[in-house]
């Protein structure tokens, strides 16, 4: 019995220290000006998000808090109240948010790329399709 669980603790310290080691591996190391790209494009999102909260009538809010609504009725809904206003809001942050994207994408190296595919399959996230577009448009020519 003693053995036992020996054997049992001795199998749980080593693929403990694999998968810690695995983990630390798998982090992704950005650069200064990397993390400043992103930490500028968290702070725009916040900012815009702010700005179109803002914007927001009561009927619209309404909308948004009616709980009947499933959250496609509710994106339907709100989507046909939106004024000219708030769709130009709507649309300069998409064009904003993109710009700032690539801009990031544009800073990452090769070796960056492959590990950020890497970690999102890992993490059951969905592959970066633009960047997997660019390295097979690389690949090709």
């Amino acid at each position: 019995m003693k053995t036992k669980i020996t054997y049992l603790s001795i199998i749980f310290l080593m693929v403990f220290g694999l998968f810690s080691g695995y983990a630390q591996e798998e982090q992704l190391k950005l650069t200064p000006k990397q993390k400043e790209l992103l930490q500028a494009q968290k702070d725009q999102l916040k900012e815009n998000r702010a700005l179109f909260k803002a914007s927001l009538t009561k009927p619209q809010w309404n909308i948004l808090r009616n709980n009947r609504l499933s959250p496609r009725e509710k994106r339907e809904a709100i989507l046909a109240s939106l004024t000219k206003r708030q769709k130009l809001i709507l649309a300069k942050n998409k064009e904003a948010l993109q710009r700032r994207t690539d801009d990031f994408r544009a800073t990452l190296t090769e070796r960056q790329k492959q590990r950020l595919r890497h970690l999102l399959r890992v993490r059951g996230g969905v592959i970066d399709q633009e960047i997997m577009k660019n390295d097979f448009r690389n690949k090709r020519n």
